[in-house]
């Protein structure tokens, strides 16, 4: 993926909530990218089915291409007693979806999910592997190889408050602004080298 189409997908995903940017460096005179794991800021709602998570852990949701993880905890319970997210994916815990079958229930700061004060599952937050190995997978999700251990004590669950984008718009606009006009310099100077070329063949072939 070139530069410049790094810097739209981050345009492009500023209001997705969780989405977390892609940096831009070089590997092997290549360019590549590695997301930025800096948390987005928190926004109060509320709603104790909004959570966020205090430290690098993932949700895990179970979709129909298996399972993917997001930072964004926008969750409600369907028609089954399931705990979703808002596209209708599944939310995983420990035991697999998480289903309620209680008339009230809770989720803590440990990610356990209380049923009429009975543990029902505990949410299964996952840590990346290793960071360089988080691909973008479409709506603020992502997938990724977890940590084989995870600390229990890593991650906190936030209640009542949702983790926004960590793009920051007018640095991602002034970045594609910068790589247009280096393109264009570039095609400049392209133009400008290709343009000396034919003149010297012309002046090399009239001199034959």
């Amino acid at each position: 993926m070139d530069h410049y189409n790094v810097v739209a997908q981050n345009l492009a995903n500023s209001d997705t909530g969780g989405f977390r940017k892609q940096l831009v460096y070089e590997r092997n005179q290549q360019i590549a990218s590695v997301t930025d794991t800096t948390r987005g800021a928190l926004q109060t709602t509320g709603n104790p089915l909004d959570l966020s998570v205090e430290g690098n852990g993932y949700f895990a949701l179970q979709t129909p291409q298996g399972i993917k993880f997001t930072r964004y905890g926008q969750f409600l319970l369907n028609e089954k007693k399931q705990l979703i997210n808002s596209s209708g994916f599944p939310v995983i815990g420990e035991k697999g979806v998480i289903t309620v079958t209680g008339r009230d229930f809770e989720i803590n700061e440990k990610g356990q999910v209380l049923s009429d004060g009975q543990l029902v599952d505990t949410l299964a937050v996952r840590d990346p592997r290793d960071v360089r190995e988080i691909i973008p997978a479409g709506d603020g999700m992502v997938t990724f190889q977890p940590a084989n251990v995870t600390d229990p004590n890593a991650n906190r669950i936030l209640r009542g408050q949702l983790e926004s984008s960590n793009v920051n718009m007018l640095q991602e606009m002034t970045s594609s602004i910068e790589i247009l006009r280096e393109f264009q310099i570039t095609q400049k100077l392209l133009q400008i080298n290709q343009g000396m070329e034919q003149k010297c063949a012309s002046d090399m072939g009239r001199t034959v």
